[in-house]
């Protein structure tokens, strides 16, 4: 098995051949846990804020339930949605038997692109753990590969440094758990990863896998807990100043709060135009 990280949705190749995780932790993957943990039964993904307001109003007219539209643009609630996008807001919410539609800027947005991947999960640092635990063990019952995907700023085109950091930590325990290597100690490299992979036997990390590890431990280094780790990044993170600006710093230690949740979100089917995230066992 293969694992790398793509720092942006479009840096990530063969995705048909590979288990993804997800990443976008200020905050749409972080809202997604905690809607989770809220009690939510489904949650549908929308292209846009226009989008989910009209579903919602259709399933809302035809009587589907308790449909509850959720969001951001701009990092603030559109008008007419009953929720923004705060995790830390989500964890106070009563959301037993909600559907909800959700539409962000990021998160959503990579969660629908990668949708033809064999297995999508939403992760964070909040469930970083079970996420990698759960893709680790689904790869290899698979025998695909394993990617860790960021979901970056500025639709999905540019780097983020929360993401880039949470997806080092991951690649990390994913490491210890498969005892892998860096790639690049083979000494050939004539050849597709995938196939040396394949002939060994053995597990390795990708060069951008690596330089995530690397990027995380200078976090760890200097703080002495993965939370602490995960605060200071968050804090530092061009995302997390804009955050704080809008007054929702408490998001900001909320997020940070590493194996908070074994919930692992996984897309699970389409309906429409919609793409919908359920927990197993709680979801067809």
């Amino acid at each position: 098995m293969i694992v790398e990280v793509a720092f942006v949705p479009s840096l990530l190749s063969d995705g048909e051949r590979k288990v993804c995780i997800v990443l976008d932790v200020l905050r749409a993957t972080s809202s997604l846990v905690t809607m989770f943990a809220a009690g939510a039964e489904e949650v549908w993904l929308a292209e846009t804020a226009a989008e989910a307001l009209r579903c919602a109003e259709e399933w809302r007219a035809a009587g589907r339930g308790n449909v509850v539209i959720c969001g951001e643009v701009g990092g603030l609630p559109p008008r007419g949605f009953d929720y923004g996008n705060s995790p830390s807001e989500y964890a106070k919410a009563d959301l037993r038997g909600a559907i909800v539609v959700f539409s962000t800027t990021n998160g959503t947005r990579a969660l629908r692109q990668l949708a033809r991947s064999p297995l999508v999960l939403a992760g964070s640092f909040l469930n970083a753990p079970a996420a990698v635990r759960r893709a680790v063990a689904e790869a290899e019952h698979r025998e695909l590969d394993l990617a860790i995907v960021c979901s970056g700023r500025a639709f999905g085109k540019a780097f983020n440094l929360e993401d880039a950091v949470c997806a080092g930590y991951m690649a990390g325990l994913a490491a210890q758990q498969l005892e892998a290597v860096p790639l690049s100690s083979v000494a050939d490299r004539d050849y597709a990863g995938a196939t040396v992979a394949s002939a060994t036997g053995r597990h390795y990390l990708e060069e951008s896998a690596v330089a995530a590890q690397h990027l995380y431990n200078s976090y760890l280094c200097h703080h002495p807990s993965p939370v602490q780790a995960a605060r200071a990044v968050l804090g530092e993170s061009a995302s997390g100043r804009s955050i704080e600006r809008l007054g929702m710093g408490r998001d900001l230690d909320y997020c940070a709060q590493v194996g908070l949740s074994e919930l692992t979100p996984r897309v699970a089917a389409t309906e429409g135009e919609l793409l919908k995230a359920v927990i197993d066992g709680r979801s067809a």
